[in-house]
């Protein structure tokens, strides 16, 4: 092929904003800017629209009125889509109502081929899903493939499965180039806990995270004499006064805190400095949990909730780590005792972690997967 593969990333939000999609969407944007033009369309946060150039690649921003139901509402959203007439891939991160709307109302160029990364089915929203479901199934019959980040994201989807022929699972990615840390860093954070095992948990503070059975699980290890441990939340969301709230009434002040205000630089020293790392999400809206391959990266062991998502993909249960119910504080509080109680275990599943990552979610193996979609996509 002569030209580049032209790619429109069509998605929710794009960095600075902070998210685990948010962090996918820039990490393969930048991987494959070398290989393929790429341009971003994605909601702002303002009701003006605006064009960045970042970190080398062409965001535009467009003038969003706010958030209905997690959905950024942009009524100029087709008339923006309707401008782009010079790409082969629309890459389209989905479920985003209002991306797969503005999709089916705009102008598409003929040769264009639509690919939607389907991130997560809706769950909660489920009035949302009764006006949503037709036209996003019109939009899916519409796409010429699918990617989904798990094999049980493909097996336990319900709104994909009348698409499984079109699916095709290509997971997430940790990009080890951007996960590093000065040595100092990583001790100024181990200095500042102490002797203390350090427990970290990332993510937005909402509902579907089950930060709230994390801290139970941290006030039963307390009753149980265990108190030489340090639980760490790093995250922002409607839920922080609550959780503070629950960590106050359980009286672990001294042992669990909620950090909002943490750089990239600072999380990444916190991943390589903690002793285990939890995902303690109570619902199916978790679909992969990419944090724990950020995790995975300085070879941690890990602790994820069973949802039948790709949670569970990318922790295997017993080999780089434990498996627990959702919502279920006693169920995290025994396998939290188990690896702090346990030095070999946790290299053990550290170490299994790190081979895993390698062996499954490798930058060059995700990259080179999408990139040959793409190619075969135009050449049809």
């Amino acid at each position: 092929m002569s030209h580049k593969i032209k790619v429109l990333h069509l998605g929710k939000f794009y960095y600075p904003y902070r998210g685990g999609i948010e962090r996918y969407v820039k990490d393969i944007c930048e991987a494959m800017s070398d290989q393929v033009d790429i341009k971003v369309l994605v909601a702002n946060t303002a009701r003006k629209a605006q064009t960045d150039i970042v970190d080398g690649i062409d965001v535009r921003r467009v003038a969003s009125w706010g958030l209905v139901a997690r959905t950024s509402i942009m009524p100029t959203l087709p008339i923006e889509l309707s401008s782009y007439q010079d790409y082969d891939i629309l890459h389209c991160h989905c479920p985003n109502p209002m991306a797969e709307l503005s999709f089916l109302m705009s102008k598409i160029p003929a040769r264009a081929k639509l690919v939607a990364s389907w991130h997560a089915d809706v769950v909660k929203q489920k009035n949302l899903l009764k006006v949503y479901r037709p036209f996003q199934q019109f939009f899916l019959e519409r796409a010429d493939a699918i990617l989904v980040a798990s094999p049980q994201m493909l097996e336990n989807s319900l709104q994909l499965r009348p698409f499984r022929d079109k699916c095709k699972v290509i997971p997430y990615f940790a990009d080890p180039n951007r996960l590093t840390v000065a040595d100092e860093k990583v001790a100024a954070v181990r200095q500042k806990n102490g002797d203390k095992k350090i427990i970290l948990s990332v993510g937005r503070l909402v509902e579907y995270k089950g930060f709230e059975y994390l801290i139970e699980a941290m006030s039963k290890l307390k009753t149980m004499g265990i108190t030489n441990v340090q639980l760490i939340i790093v995250g922002t969301g409607p839920l922080e006064s609550h959780l503070r709230d629950v960590i106050e009434r359980h009286g672990l002040q001294d042992m669990t805190t909620i950090q909002t205000n943490m750089g990239d630089a600072e999380l990444t020293a916190h991943f390589a400095a903690c002793d285990v790392f939890v995902l303690s999400s109570s619902m199916p809206t978790e679909a992969f949990g990419i944090v724990q391959l950020e995790a995975m990266n300085f070879a941690k062991p890990l602790i994820c909730t069973k949802l039948g998502t790709g949670t569970e993909y990318v922790n295997a249960a017993n080999e780089t780590g434990f498996i627990v119910e959702p919502r279920n504080a006693d169920a995290l509080a025994a396998s939290l005792k188990h690896l702090i109680e346990n030095d070999d275990l946790r290299q053990t599943f550290g170490n299994n972690s790190k081979k895993r990552l390698k062996q499954l979610f490798s930058k060059e193996k995700v990259i080179g997967d999408i990139l040959k979609l793409y190619k075969d996509l135009v050449a049809q």
